[in-house]
């Protein structure tokens, strides 16, 4: 069971610690921990990556791209998810993303 207001890190650790990608490409520490709330609402920070912004681009470099899912056994691309920065401070804006994909990673574990 988990809780909405729940990080995701009490199940998950590997996505302890995120940073949030800044306009001139450095990263900073999020303020907080992403929750289950935030990956419901699309406000955990992440992306599709299949834009062409600078995080698409980081997305897709670690082949985490639009059609990643379909690629790859979905632990491995949580496993890749876990290493980029966010878009944005989980709660702070939203994003459609691969949130429920990561959700549903977090429900068969």
């Amino acid at each position: 069971l988990f809780q909405l207001d729940e990080p995701i890190t009490k199940h998950l650790p590997i996505f302890a610690n995120p940073r949030v990608l800044l306009p001139d490409g450095s990263t900073e520490p999020a303020a907080r921990d992403i929750t289950f709330r935030d990956l419901l609402m699309h406000t955990a920070g992440l992306s599709y990556g299949d834009g062409d912004s600078a995080l698409d681009t980081l997305y897709d470099a670690a082949g985490c791209g639009w059609d990643a899912p379909y690629k790859l056994p979905l632990d491995e691309f949580v496993r890749r998810l876990a290493t980029l920065p966010l878009a944005f401070q989980p709660g702070f804006s939203w994003r459609y993303s691969y949130a429920t994909d990561l959700l549903g990673y977090l429900l068969e574990i």
